[in-house]
Parts: structure tokens; C-alpha cells; sequence
């Protein structure tokens, strides 16, 4: 019992560290303090308060199940809370000017692929977490107005559609939240590697906020009357419907994932739902999607070079995520048995 006491508190005195200075940030950093980023707050600060009064429960509910089910009497060495103990003791060892151990020297230390792994994968749920928090109460505000606006006897094309875009995107960034923010034995679906590669980092993070913003300067996309094409009325409707159902496929992928869904890392193998027939449902649904919605815009050549653009990171991010996830037994089997990344039959 003793023991299981002691780790219950590293955890969570660790964790309310790290929550801490997440808070820290939130509050401070500009791009979080200002404008739609701030309703990161709404969500954090709740969370933060409910964390401080009953983190403590839950490790130590836990560490009880983890050892009675799973029938384990400690948890594994490289845990978040573990690793910042050795960064604590590390720093303490080179204040007091004692010899560090082979694995407390600041070079083997980060040189650990356990401890790379498991603080790179603190920088992802940090940073993607919160931007999916964000992205999902932009969201619900849009579907909020969306509702008010579809009830009005003025309501056309666009606003219903609009309303099944973002109910659409509301689900996907609500549950891809919570895969961020969710990690336990109990869940499977705790961290098994971070992608190691530099390239699917850069192509990966060009894709979010701010650096999206970049991209868009190099790759951009324009719906003005200067690249629009003469469609029919029902054609935009078939155009509409056809997106639709690609991000519904888009969006039916995540909800796969479930608790297991998160850029960079690997938290297991899902071979249900869509990842049944192809590997990558969420990129092909999404880039097929963009081709129907800026199919009425392409006058004069507009907007393709960008779209094949596009194209071409997400296939790099396919590529990358298989090359990382390829040193998993697990995956190498799944790909032999689902043949085909985007189409299926075809490639």
C-alpha cells in the first residue's frame, strides 16, 4: 500500500507541475491570449480545477486496477511523472556538482529513446490537444448560429450546408480532444513511439496553426468571382452532397481512432471501421473533399497547382506515418492484410 501511496503522489504532484505550466502558457503566450484561441481557457481552466481536487483519485484508482487486473505490480519505468523526477535530480545533481549517473548525463539522457519519446509525446498532446479544444469551440459557436439561421424561412443551400460541415468538424475535433487528453493502461492506448522523423514533423505541423499560416502564403486557395466556373444549380448540389459524404468518411475515421487518435504517435494498431479497407480513410476523404469544394473554382487553371500542393503533403505525412509506424509488428501485419492506402483496388 505504501508503495502504491508513494507513486500515486509522484503522479500527481508531477502532472499538476505539468498542467501548471501549461495553464502558465495559456494565459501568457500571445497565441493563445488573443482573440477565438483564448476559449482554450474554457476548457482548460475547469479541467485544471477539476485535475487539483481529484488527479489524486484517479491515479491512485489506477495504480489499484493496474495492479489487480492487469495483474502488474508497477507501472512502467519511462512514465511522464518518472522522467521528470530524473530531469529534477539531473538538475540537482549539476547544481550540487555531483557526478551523475550513465543515464542522468544530459547527453544519454535525451539521447534515450523511452524519455525522447515520452517527452516529445508531451509536446504533441500539449500542442494538438489544445489546438483541437480550440478548433472544437469554434465549431459549436458556428453550429450554434448555423441552427438559428437554418430555422428561418430565409435558410438556403449554404446554411444547411454549412450546418453539416461543422457538426461534421464539431465531432472531429471534440473527439480527437479527448484521444489527446486520454491516456491509460486501462484504455490502451498508451504511448507506444513518437515518429522520429524530421520531414513528418515539418509536413505535419504546416498543416495547423500558426505555421498553416505560412503554408497558405505559399500554397493558396481563392473562391472569388474571378476563378469561378459557370455550374448549374443542381450540379453545386451533387458538387455539395459528394463533399459531404468525404468528410463524413473523414470524420468516420477518427471516430475508429477513438481514444487512440493522435499526430506523430503511436498508440496502436486500429484495423476497424474504415481503416478496415484502406490505411489512410482521413487524408484521402480530406483531400477529395477539397477537390469537389474548389471544383466550381478552377478558371483559368486557379487553384490547382495549390490543391496538388496540398496533395503532396498529405502523401508525405501517409508515407512518413507508415515508415514510423512500420517498426511495429502489429502494423507490418495490418498493412499485408489491408493492401491498399487511399483507394480501394486501386492504390
Amino acid at each position: 500500500m505504501s508503495t502504491l501511496l508513494r507513486r500515486t503522489a509522484v503522479h500527481y504532484i508531477t502532472m499538476l507541475g505539468l498542467f501548471s505550466v501549461a495553464g502558465c502558457v495559456f494565459v501568457r503566450h500571445p497565441f493563445y491570449n488573443g482573440g477565438d484561441n483564448q476559449d482554450i481557457l474554457i476548457f482548460f481552466t475547469p479541467f485544471y480545477r477539476l485535475f487539483l481536487t481529484y488527479g489524486w483519485l484517479y491515479y491512485l484508482l489506477e495504480g489499484f486496477l493496474f495492479a489487480k487486473i492487469l495483474k502488474r505490480s508497477r507501472l512502467p519505468l519511462f512514465t511522464t511523472p518518472n522522467i521528470t523526477l530524473l530531469i529534477l535530480r539531473r538538475i540537482s545533481d549539476s547544481l550540487s556538482r555531483k557526478t551523475p549517473g550513465p543515464l542522468l548525463s544530459w547527453r544519454a539522457f535525451f539521447f534515450n529513446k523511452h524519455i525522447r519519446s515520452k517527452l516529445l509525446g508531451f509536446v504533441v498532446k500539449a500542442y494538438f490537444g489544445s489546438l483541437m479544444l480550440i478548433f472544437a469551440t469554434n465549431h459549436y459557436r458556428t453550429v450554434a448560429e448555423a441552427l438559428r439561421q437554418v430555422a428561418l424561412p430565409t435558410a438556403d443551400l449554404d446554411t444547411r450546408y454549412n450546418l453539416v460541415y461543422h457538426s461534421l468538424f464539431l465531432i472531429d475535433a471534440g473527439l480527437a480532444s479527448i484521444g489527446y487528453f486520454s491516456e491509460s493502461v486501462l484504455l490502451k492506448n498508451r504511448l507506444k513511439s513518437v515518429d522520429p522523423y524530421p520531414l513528418s514533423w515539418m509536413v505535419t505541423l504546416a498543416c495547423y496553426p500558426p505555421f498553416n499560416g505560412g503554408t497558405g502564403e505559399l500554397l493558396p486557395l481563392h473562391m472569388g468571382d474571378e476563378c469561378q466556373l459557370a455550374f448549374s444549380a443542381s450540379a453545386l448540389v451533387a458538387l455539395k452532397v459528394g463533399t459531404i459524404v468525404l468528410y463524413v468518411i473523414y470524420v468516420w475515421a477518427t471516430i475508429a481512432l477513438n481514444v487512440k487518435f493522435s499526430n506523430l504517435t503511436h498508440r496502436g494498431v486500429v484495423a476497424t471501421g474504415p481503416y478496415a479497407v484502406i490505411r489512410h480513410p482521413a487524408y484521402i476523404g480530406k483531400n477529395m473533399a477539397w477537390w469537389l469544394e474548389y471544383l466550381p473554382y478552377l478558371r483559368n487553371g486557379a487553384n490547382i497547382l495549390p490543391l496538388i500542393g496540398w496533395n503532396i503533403i498529405y502523401l508525405l505525412r501517409a508515407l512518413y506515418e507508415e515508415k514510423h509506424l512500420s517498426a511495429d509488428p502489429e502494423y507490418v501485419e495490418y498493412a499485408k492484410q489491408v493492401k491498399y492506402r487511399f483507394i480501394p483496388w486501386v492504390v
